[in-house]
């Protein structure tokens, strides 16, 4: 007998692929973007699912610079997207990692890691 979650990934993807390929076949110039739309669908679903999993992943990822490889792989002519999406993603791992885990508040708290840098940054910048 099937479980309700043993077909939580299969129905994701599923739906992921057709909305896909929904968008490719109602916008043709958004092919690209609906194409990557499966793959990142699932992958925010497999961070909700495993925010550790995914954190120790995001860390690793950032650890190679994508602003830079990322940068010249795409052609892009600044690196502040990348960054931008870099902190983004970190964010949101936060954030599924609070709703997943409860927050906790004191000072090694790693969560505190990112209103400390803006606090920093923002008082470097004046």
């Amino acid at each position: 007998m099937m479980r309700a979650e043993d077909l939580f990934w299969p129905v994701l993807g599923a739906a992921a692929v057709l909305a896909g390929f929904g968008l490719a076949w109602f916008a043709p110039d958004a092919f690209w973007p609906g194409l990557g739309l499966a793959p990142a669908v699932l992958l925010l679903a497999w961070a909700v699912a495993f925010p550790a999993r995914a954190t120790a992943l995001w860390l690793l990822v950032v650890a190679t610079c994508p602003e830079m490889w990322l940068t010249d792989l795409l052609r892009l002519p600044d690196p502040e997207r990348i960054i931008g999406l870099d902190k983004a993603a970190g964010l949101v791992l936060v954030l599924f990692c609070v709703l997943r885990y409860g927050s906790r508040l004191h000072i090694a708290n790693p969560a505190l890691a990112y209103p400390a840098m803006a606090c920093c940054t923002g008082f470097g910048r004046g």
